[in-house]
């Protein structure tokens, strides 16, 4: 296998954890027979956003444990049936062993369904982000090139003015003012990141402008429109996906730098626990730093490995 293809399964796997991690890590039952209501499906629910309550005079955990003791009732557990905020005293800051790969953290809580959960945070927020900026930046990039003149000059004042600001800074100070929002820390993101999308689309379509096929294309009477959407932005694509995946990279590690920080909208992200190892590291509680610190430089890696990938198919 080479590497390439190497960091390309890898990457698959990331967002594959990203999309199913409450389904594949979690403490609640994928399905459960509730006498009162019939077939429920929990963990699938956790999923989706939605909260199932529990049988009446019960808590998930107390009617999981109580059905495989008596198998009275259907009760399928998640392939790794340990949720990220689910706290066990006895397991509290545990090594990692056979029953918990990666060890538990200063609260009991298993860390490998933590990472697992904290993929889903991280590459929310650097996949939105990034189609965000990505958005935007074809839009205005888009106009610029097309129209050039005063609306050219305009677009460039305003890639100008946004690349002044660092996205580390702002996020800090977009934490500080709305607090734990992942709503705002990718409004971040984007608005720091689209000039990068900007400059790219309207440099690659002044460059395209007096091409054969557009001047033929313009000949045979192809509007704006469809000569920039059909013809011109087509031929971006390795282009766009080279600065995509460069800003995904960026944001994880912005969205980690964040929750390290305390100011993040997820508790089971690599932030946080690296945080949690930060703080234990003097203990030797060296699991805490060393398993989110993999999954974040793995991640950033995979985004440059497919970026290099994607440059490579560059016309």
């Amino acid at each position: 296998m080479t590497a390439r293809r190497l960091w390309s399964w890898l990457a698959v796997c990331l967002v594959l954890a990203a999309l199913f991690a409450p389904l594949v890590a979690n403490d609640l039952p994928l399905v459960a027979e509730d006498p009162a209501a019939g077939l429920r499906f929990p963990a699938v629910a956790d999923w989706l956003g939605a909260e199932v309550p529990p049988p009446a005079g019960h808590t998930w955990a107390t009617w999981t444990a109580r059905q495989e003791d008596d198998s009275v009732h259907t009760c399928i557990r998640t392939p790794w049936p340990h949720g990220p905020e689910r706290v066990d005293t006895r397991r509290i800051d545990a090594s990692p062993s056979w029953a918990h790969p990666m060890g538990c953290d200063d609260l009991g809580r298993d860390v490998f369904s933590r990472v697992l959960h904290g993929a889903r945070s991280a590459l929310l927020v650097g996949i939105l982000s990034a189609l965000l900026a990505m958005a935007t930046g074809l839009l205005l990039g888009s106009i610029a090139g097309m129209r050039g003149g005063l609306a050219d000059a305009m677009v460039l004042g305003l890639v100008e003015l946004f690349l002044c600001f660092p996205a580390l800074f702002l996020a800090l100070v977009a934490g500080s003012l709305f607090g734990p929002s992942t709503t705002a820390l990718v409004c971040v993101v984007a608005a720091v990141s689209w000039p990068v999308f900007a400059r790219m689309v309207r440099a690659e379509l002044l460059a395209m402008r007096n091409a054969d096929f557009v001047l033929a294309a313009r000949g045979l009477g192809v509007g704006n429109a469809s000569l920039l959407l059909r013809h011109m932005l087509p031929q971006l694509r390795s282009q766009l996906a080279v600065t995509f995946v460069l800003v995904v990279a960026q944001a994880v590690v912005v969205e980690s730098t964040l929750t390290f920080l305390g100011l993040g909208g997820n508790r089971a992200s690599w932030g946080a626990i690296l945080a949690q190892g930060r703080d234990g590291a003097h203990l030797g509680k060296w699991h805490l730093w060393l398993f989110p610190a993999l999954a974040v430089s793995v991640t950033v890696l995979c985004c440059h490995a497919l970026a290099v990938r994607a440059a490579s198919r560059v016309r």
